[in-house]
């Protein structure tokens, strides 16, 4: 028989489908899912179970995949899927202050300086999240297409 390994994924199921791809690029086999559907303290899902009980579910799916421990360039694929899940991706800078400003400063009818004054400040950190989110976009692509070599 031969020796595998096998790694299990929470992910949400939006986003199950790219995973699996994802996953497979890196020669894991889908080998079962489970969806998994829990009530929660926190708010989420609603779901009316009478006319006045709600109960809140928290969704998501477990993907088990598994992958020989024989495959050709094993030890690269794998520093290679480190370095690929290892990416970061940016934090962008929140809205929701400027969208207060500008709120208060219609009220004030100073929606022009307040909205020039919130982008002043918003705009270079976004610009500086585009750019590292394109970086990190190029190194998965790069590790893609190594990994696809190598397969």
């Amino acid at each position: 028989m031969e020796k595998t390994e096998s790694i299990v994924i929470p992910v949400d199921p939006a986003y199950e489908n790219h995973k699996i791809k994802e996953m497979e690029a890196f020669g894991w086999n889908l080998h079962g899912r489970q969806e998994i559907r829990k009530e929660k303290k926190s708010p989420g899902e609603t779901i009316l179970l009478s006319r006045e009980e709600y109960v809140e579910f928290y969704h998501h799916v477990k993907l088990h995949f598994t992958r020989s421990l024989s495959f050709p360039n094993r030890d690269r694929i794998k520093a290679l899927e480190a370095q690929y899940f290892g990416l970061r991706f940016p934090q962008y800078p929140p809205l929701g202050t400027s969208r207060w400003l500008i709120r208060v400063g219609s009220v004030d009818g100073l929606v022009s300086v307040l909205t020039v004054l919130v982008f002043w400040g918003y705009k270079p950190k976004k610009a500086a999240a585009d750019a590292q989110l394109a970086e990190t976009l190029r190194k998965q692509q790069e590790i893609s297409s190594e990994v696809s070599s190598l397969l």
